[in-house]
């Protein structure tokens, strides 16, 4: 687990200015922007807002799935020892943008159906498809295929890989309370302000989650085949 989390950290730390920009660029900007126009419309029709909605909605959803792909392909080039460009995180993330798009909807639906079921089959699924984006990104399987793949390569460490996703999450949340705190403090809890912040804490989360999963699906993967740097590389050939 240690290894796992100062791998994140090093990932994060290394390709700082990359995954900034496509972080403000895909996830904050968009958010935002939001936030800001569903404020204008509600102030001008409450009814208006409600088609906006919808429409900011998706949106939102394909640039969180091309954020994910791009950070997933740069965190695991990182970890192979290279760097991968703004350029190509890009590129990579615009091929595997409809099958990721495919992949988080039904993700998404059967986490919330395992949620509503008492919670535990929403926690056990997320475990076991923990690996399914990072495999569809940076292998090049297909929707079903990937989720299968996430399945085979956390047989056997479902466990530390639970504690893994648990201690992130408990993290996330720790930083959450402090803005919600400081906007509190601060008298910042209704306006743009908290637009802003909302759009921040939840860009972050993706891409903090994005560069999780990326190392857990490399140590996964690294554990069952033996493979390294090295033989890992041709999966971008």
């Amino acid at each position: 687990m240690a290894r796992v989390v100062r791998r994140v950290f090093g990932a994060l730390r290394r390709n700082c200015v990359t995954f900034a920009v496509l972080t403000a660029a895909l996830g904050f900007a968009p958010r935002a922007l939001f936030g800001v126009g569903f404020r204008y419309a509600y102030s001008v029709s409450p009814g208006a807002a409600v088609p906006y909605v919808f429409v900011a909605a998706g949106a939102i959803l394909v640039s969180a799935c091309l954020l994910q792909a791009t950070i997933v392909y740069g965190a695991v080039r990182d970890l192979q020892g290279q760097r991968a460009s703004l350029a190509r995180c890009l590129t990579e993330g615009f091929a595997r943008l409809l099958p990721l798009l495919g992949l988080s909807l039904i993700l998404a639906l059967a986490l919330i159906l395992g949620g509503l079921l008492m919670v535990v089959p929403g926690l056990v699924l997320a475990v076991l498809w923990v690996a399914a984006a990072p495999a569809l990104v940076i292998e090049r399987r297909g929707v079903f295929a990937s989720f299968q793949r996430s399945v085979r390569l956390t047989r056997g460490n479902r466990w530390p890989v639970f504690g893994l996703l648990a201690a992130f999450s408990l993290m996330g949340l720790v930083c959450w309370f402090g803005l919600i705190v400081g906007a509190v403090a601060t008298g910042a809890t209704w306006g743009y302000v908290r637009v802003a912040i909302a759009a921040f804490s939840m860009a972050g989360v993706t891409l903090v989650s994005s560069v999780v999963v990326a190392t857990i699906y490399y140590e996964l993967r690294t554990a069952w085949e033996g493979e390294g740097a090295e033989t890992l590389a041709a999966a971008f050939d």
